[in-house]
């Protein structure tokens, strides 16, 4: 741990040798009561996290009045990119008390944790929850501004056969192939989940049905020419692909996918290795009178 004592004018009174090997201040000089501006202003200071390089030269200024301001905790980063979290105390006298603990294991086990909660670990794609909380997100922008949303849910044909023929590890390299190929294929502000097995889902933000068509047939055709090698054999995959639009009637998220499911299925009746659109079913006529 770092520890930096500061008087009521913020003069440094005693900075241990942790601090002193970061500023790179020699014993002499520490003893010469430094400004905490003036360390601040180092080249070997931390600044704040992902900071643009235009607001650097800012910060120094911040960081004093921040201290100044008395007790609060603040994540700082250093040049190099470990996270520093500073907790800054008022002492009786008017001074400060300012320690310093590297919290960078931490943050990357954040991160690391993070990682494993929201993605599918064969593929590296978006997991199911991760995937409906997104849709979550673009139902409430369409709810709300009216903007456009389409799904596609995607199934491996035959893929029960490529397990039962090769076995599981061939299986999962064609579900790594197929996610590759929906990775090529989408946009760049489409999403794309695999929800179990061998299925999979595009969302697709701002999107109409016949946006979602031309999207929906470049994945097709590119799992079509993604060959699976399997020993010495190679053999190739398709998918049936099922689409639908969010339309006003719909519920919320479960019956827009529930009608891209149903496109699928229909497209797997049709003979599988195509895309069927999701059309809402006509009003009822009236009754005649």
């Amino acid at each position: 741990m770092g520890v930096l004592l500061l008087d009521a004018d913020l003069h440094a009174t005693f900075m241990n040798r942790r601090m002193r090997r970061f500023w790179e201040v020699s014993e002499d000089e520490a003893a010469s009561r430094p400004t905490y501006s003036s360390l601040v202003r180092r080249l070997h200071r931390a600044s704040a996290p992902n900071l643009p390089s235009s607001e650097l030269a800012k910060f120094p200024a911040r960081r004093v009045e921040e201290v100044k301001a008395g007790d609060h905790v603040r994540d700082l980063q250093t040049p190099d990119g470990r996270r520093i979290r500073a907790h800054c105390t008022t002492m009786s006298n008017g001074g400060r008390m300012l320690t310093y603990v590297d919290i960078t294991d931490l943050t990357q086990k954040a991160a690391m944790l993070e990682k494993l909660a929201t993605t599918d670990p064969l593929t590296g794609l978006h997991n199911r929850r991760h995937f409906l909380n997104n849709l979550d997100a673009e139902w409430s922008r369409f709810q709300r501004y009216y903007r456009s949303v389409s799904v596609l849910m995607l199934d491996i044909d035959h893929f029960k056969s490529v397990n039962d023929r090769y076995g599981h590890a061939v299986g999962d390299a064609a579900i790594k192939a197929v996610a590759t190929a929906c990775l090529d294929g989408k946009r760049k502000s489409d999403i794309v989940g695999r929800l179990g097995g061998e299925e999979f889902a595009v969302l697709l933000p701002e999107t109409s049905l016949s946006r979602a068509r031309t999207v929906a047939e470049r994945i097709r055709k590119r799992v079509m020419s993604t060959p699976v090698f399997a020993d010495k054999l190679q053999f190739g995959l398709t998918v049936s692909i099922g689409i639908a639009e969010a339309t006003v009637s719909m519920s919320g998220i479960d019956a827009l996918m529930g009608a891209a499911d149903h496109a699928l299925y229909q497209a797997k009746a049709e003979g599988r290795n195509r895309c069927i659109a999701w059309m809402p079913p006509p009003p009822a006529n009236k009754a005649a009178e």
